[in-house]
């Protein structure tokens, strides 16, 4: 998934993101997530599966996570609605996360930096995101 932001709040702000992910056999194998905000990197993390361990790249640091499998991600939010599903990983928290149910079809993720995006489905797919974040508010709605 990609995307690309311009707006302009007293400032210009231009971020790019983006994420990917590999899965085999329900499993995430490998994923990655790259964020730039104004021209500065803000993160560039890549996961790979080794073994029923996962190591977590970042520049040149290295890190072992012990919570193999993971079958969910924030980017399946995006694809599947978390039907019997409680944890979200998160790429760029490095951490399996709560998953909220709000009502049918309609999630809830709260961040550890104490923001949360509401997730609404239509059919499965995930039709529309409401982004609270402390310093704005945004909607991302699935054009058909």
């Amino acid at each position: 998934m990609e995307s690309e932001v311009n707006t302009r709040f007293i400032f210009n702000f231009k971020a790019k993101a983006k994420e990917e992910t590999i899965y085999d056999n329900g499993i995430m194998t490998w994923s990655s997530i790259f964020r730039k905000l104004n021209g500065n990197v803000k993160a560039d993390k890549k996961i790979k599966a080794v073994g029923n361990r996962y190591t977590i790249y970042e520049g040149s640091k290295t890190e072992t996570l012990n919570n193999y499998p993971i079958r969910y991600n924030m980017l399946s939010v995006y694809l599947t609605e978390p039907l019997n599903v409680s944890k979200v990983y998160s790429d760029n928290f490095q951490k399996q996360m709560d998953i909220q149910k709000i009502a049918d079809h309609h999630f809830k993720i709260k961040f550890p930096d104490g923001n949360y995006n509401e997730y609404y489905y239509t059919n499965g797919v995930c039709s529309k995101v409401e982004v609270h974040h402390s310093m704005y508010r945004a909607t991302i709605e699935l054009k058909s």
